[in-house]
Formats: structure tokens, sequence, C-alpha cells
């Protein structure tokens, strides 16, 4: 009747307060996750342009980043990177892949049939 109808009131009241407070929570700690991330992603990003950067100036040696790597199919078909060529079984074996990053985060491909 109306005295239940006034607790049901009461404890529906309890209960959207608790659920408001949980909202404040969890959009508080949504805005911390939200800079985290961000710091996270400039981290990365100031650590890939560091990378890059060649640091042994005065011996002028190649940075490990500018470094061009050299693959062979056999190699990255082992390795799984590639799974499948399309050119003829024979010429697989001559293909020859060179890897190189010319900017941060951005790797260059080269494929060559033959020496």
């Amino acid at each position: 009747t109306i005295k239940d109808s006034k607790e049901l009131y009461k404890r529906n009241q309890k209960q959207y307060e608790k659920l408001r407070e949980s909202l404040v929570s969890l959009q508080s700690h949504y805005g911390f996750l939200e800079t985290r991330i961000k710091d996270f992603e400039e981290y990365i990003n100031d650590t890939t342009k560091k990378s890059f950067v060649n640091k042994n100036t005065k011996n002028k040696k190649k940075s490990q980043a500018s470094k061009k790597y050299k693959f062979s199919f056999k190699q990255l078909k082992k390795k799984g990177v590639i799974q499948k060529l399309t050119v003829l079984k024979t010429q697989q074996n001559s293909v020859k892949f060179t890897i190189f990053m010319e900017q941060p985060g951005v790797f260059t491909v080269l494929a060559k049939i033959g020496n």
C-alpha cells in the first residue's frame, strides 16, 4: 500500500544514488585511462623517433633503424612472415627481400627476383 510504496521509493532512491556514484567513479577512471593511453602513445612515438636518429654521429655508423635487412623467400616463409608468393615455384628460391625504415614507423619492402 502507501507505506510499501514509500519504502520501495526509498530503496529505489538509494539504488539510484549508488548507481550515480558508480557512474561518476567510472567516468573519472575512464578519463584517467584516456590520459594514460595518450601518454603511452606519445612515449612510443618519441622512442621510435629517437631510435631512428643516428646517435653515433662521431663514428658515422648507421643507426640500427636505418640499416637494410636482407632475407630470402625461404627465410621469411620459415618464420611465417610469408605464406604464399605469386611467382613460379622455380623462381621462389631466387626471390630476395630488402626491408628498411626510411622514417620512424614506416617500413619499405623491396622484392627482387634473381641476383
